[in-house]
């Protein structure tokens, strides 16, 4: 498999009001986490930018880029990302390991009345796992991945989650320092072919790939 850059042009994005709202909101919540030092429970949280995250997502919706209209946000913290989706008319859903930020993202999903499913287990499918190449990065391994074909690995499951990863056409994650390669590893693994994958990478940056064979 490969991936494929996908150049965007972003300059014909508008934000409809309701979403607008929805970010401030989000921001104003994200900064009293801050703040209050609450996010030092949680030192690998960091947010994406959510204007960035819109224009993308607005822009694979007005060109009808994606597959279909499922979208899965990787490490969701407050869920933004995946609110903005479903105000997008995506199916949306949210992986995040740590309790209190799946408490937050619901909680402002709900306030929105968005319905948006959030699951809190790890984003790494179940089979497999991640392992340190010593040189701060991260990388992307299963034992019968190891020991057999690569079409032979265990297919992906997340528990708890009502949608298959192979039912998901779009991907989203910021991932952390280190993470980009098995981010795209993982990627490969759980998307079928196809399906897109948003990387946001800092400032105004988001970086999109399709799965290809």
């Amino acid at each position: 498999m490969a991936l494929e850059e996908i150049d965007l042009d972003l300059s014909k994005t508008s934000m409809p009001s309701d979403v607008q709202t929805l970010i401030m909101e989000a921001e104003k919540r994200v900064t009293d986490f801050f703040e209050t030092e609450a996010n030092k429970r949680f030192p690998r949280y960091l947010p994406s930018d959510f204007v960035t995250c819109y224009e993308v997502l607005e822009a694979i919706t007005r060109k009808q880029l994606a597959l279909g209209k499922v979208f899965c946000e990787w490490g969701s913290g407050f869920g933004v990302a995946a609110c903005i989706a479903s105000m997008l008319g995506y199916e949306a859903y949210g992986i995040e390991i740590e309790a209190q930020l799946i408490d937050a993202s619901r909680a402002l999903a709900t306030d929105f009345d968005l319905p948006v499913e959030f699951v809190c287990t790890s984003y790494i499918p179940e089979g497999y796992d991640t392992y340190s190449t010593g040189s701060d990065e991260s990388a992307l391994t299963n034992d019968m991945y190891l020991l057999s074909e690569r079409d032979n690995r265990p297919e992906p499951v997340y528990t708890g989650l009502s949608c298959e990863p192979a039912d998901m056409d779009i991907f989203y994650v910021y991932p952390w320092p280190g993470e980009l390669d098995m981010m795209a590893n993982l990627f490969e693994v759980v998307a079928v072919e196809g399906a897109l994958l948003i990387t946001y990478q800092g400032p105004d940056e988001a970086i999109v790939h399709r799965k290809r064979a």
